[in-house]
This record gives structure tokens, sequence and C-alpha cells, in this order.
């Protein structure tokens, strides 16, 4: 699959994810696994299916395998193909990922327990976000945990290119590293009216806020739902 005409400009996803190589788990992923499934045996863990959607360079989906989930994921860039197969190799962890695109994903609907979807779903207009999240919820199982991260309006990038809708821009070369990607910026209100529009029950929306250098903010809003 091609990813150039996805999420922004040209090959921007082959750029960014090409530029790094994450390898640990972020914090928050980590916290809500341990919260919703730490307490099941690895006999219950092990009949659990993770989804991991843009997966990138596989830090996610290599924690959940090690967690012993089943675990599947998809993402639309060919580094990260190359670099989460690698990974899974020399960590020897299965995993079945595809490069695909989640409006479009093989998988069946009611095929997850589990979903984590980070730093992705905000990356299209409000029409395509909803349904993404439409589809997500078909495709979880009755009682699955979604965990997103969306970007809130407290970015040191914010407004930073040409606006495209409500909060959302095609971010320029202010923007620095994140130019030439389409973003949508959320109030909390906004993503809790998605979150519900798609059948969601919501658990939490955790907002969480860092500096790099100590003069860029930047602030997540943490969504965890239930199906």
């Amino acid at each position: 699959m091609n990813s150039d005409s996805l999420f922004g400009t040209p090959g921007v996803w082959e750029r960014i994810i090409g530029a790094r190589d994450l390898v640990w788990p972020d914090d928050d992923v980590i916290r809500c696994t341990q919260r919703f499934f730490g307490g099941k045996s690895p006999e219950e863990r092990a009949a659990l299916t993770a989804f991991d959607i843009g997966f990138g360079t596989g830090q996610h989906t290599l924690y959940l395998a090690l967690e012993g989930f089943q675990v599947t994921g998809i993402d639309v860039a060919d580094v990260a193909m190359q670099r989460t197969r690698e990974k899974l190799v020399s960590a020897r962890l299965k995993a079945d990922i595809r490069q695909e695109e989640l409006s479009t994903t093989s998988f069946e609907d009611n095929s997850f327990d589990y979903v984590v979807a980070w730093g992705v779903l905000f990356l299209k207009p409000d029409t395509e976000i909803g349904a993404d999240l439409r589809k997500i919820y078909d495709l979880m199982r009755p009682g699955g945990i979604l965990l997103a991260n969306f970007r809130t309006l407290n970015n040191w990038f914010y407004g930073l290119g040409e606006q495209q809708g409500n909060d959302l821009y095609l971010l320029d070369e202010r923007a620095e590293e994140y130019q030439g990607i389409l973003y949508r910026f959320f109030s909390k209100d906004d993503l809790a009216a998605l979150l519900t529009e798609a059948g969601f029950e919501t658990v939490y929306i955790e907002y969480k806020e860092w500096h790099k250098f100590g003069t860029k903010q930047h602030s997540w809003w943490l969504a965890t739902a239930r199906k």
C-alpha cells in the first residue's frame, strides 16, 4: 500500500517514521493495560485479542505480545512494516501485522478485546474520524476497551497551517517536524461527543501535558472507552 495520499502531504509518514525508532511503550498504554487486564491469569490473557492501530515502529505491538495477548496491528507505511517485522523476529514474538488503512481493514467485526490507537485517530476530518471510531466499535467485542490519544487545543503548533475545517489544519513549515500532517485538535467536549456518537461508553478522558526543552507545550486527551 502507498501511504503517500493518507493523512497529509505525499510521503509524510515514510519521512516521520523513518526518522525515529520508538522502542519503549508509552507509560499511559502500560497503565491502561494493567488497569483493565492486569488481574488476568496468563491463561486468560492468552485468550484475549489486542489490536494496535498505526503501530509505527512497533513499540506497543511488542509490548502487548510480551504481555501475552494475541496481537494484530495495521499501519500504512512501508517503513513501519519493515521495522516492526524485524523487531518481532529479533524478539521471537508473534503478531499479525498488515499494511492496511483502518477504513478498509480486512479484520472482521467482533474480533478484539483491546484496541490501542496511539497518535493516529486525529489525522483526518471529523466525518472520517467518526467513521473510524464506528469501525473500531464494530471491530471490538462487547465489553472491549479502547485506548486512544488526541491532541488538545493547547499544543504549541495549534493553528500553524492552512485551516481545513473546525480545529483542523494542514500544518506548514512553522510546525517544524510536523509539517505536512493534517491535524485535528480537540476540546474535551468535542472528543466526548465523537465517542458517544460512535456508540462508546466513555470511561475516562484524562489530560496530559509536557514541555519539550521547557518551551514547546504538548498536550493530549487520553481517552478510554468501552463497547
